[in-house]
């Protein structure tokens, strides 16, 4: 939406200025901290409105390790072990409270996050024409890599999941 272009552009230019600034990547608690004071400053006054967009942030670094956070339009954010957004969030989270361990391979996350959309979503079955996943993880080099699935890609690891746990769906009717 054009409130979280303004949002994201808004935190890339802080991010770049302080860089610049101080010659190291800024923490992503700080830059989520900026936006949302940026964001909050937008519900205190009349005449101004309010982004609508929550969001979340995900990032590395050395001493902090892995991070989640969660804005809301409010300005309040929080940072999480794991968590969702959106249409049926309640329902996601409860299923992540059940699920989610702290030492989780990459590949059961990843089967995690297609189990929740699969209970969760409106639509009887998963389209990768209309999903978006990604991971965050460190390469061989200690680095943080970001991997966004493409539709394909996406699409094989649905349907490996699908027919992992064909028979468990078959129980549950």
């Amino acid at each position: 939406t054009a409130d979280a272009n303004i949002l994201v552009d808004n935190s890339q230019l802080a991010a770049a200025r302080y860089q610049y600034r101080y010659q190291q990547p800024m923490p992503l608690e700080m830059c989520v901290h900026d936006t949302c004071d940026h964001t909050q400053y937008f519900t205190q006054f009349g005449g101004l409105r309010p982004f609508g967009v929550s969001m979340l942030w995900a990032g590395y670094n050395s001493k902090d390790g892995f991070q989640l956070f969660h804005s809301d339009p409010s300005g309040n954010y929080a940072e999480w072990q794991a968590t969702a957004i959106g249409n049926n969030a309640k329902s996601a989270q409860s299923i992540l409270k059940e699920d989610y361990k702290e030492d989780l391979s990459m590949e059961a996350a990843i089967d995690l996050c297609i189990k929740i959309l699969t209970k969760t979503m409106d639509s009887p079955t998963l389209d990768a024409e209309q999903l978006e996943l990604c991971t965050l993880r460190l390469d061989e080099d200690g680095k943080a890599k970001y991997h966004q699935f493409d539709t394909k890609e996406l699409g094989v690891r649905i349907k490996k999941y699908q027919e992992a746990n064909k028979d468990k769906k078959d129980n549950d009717d």
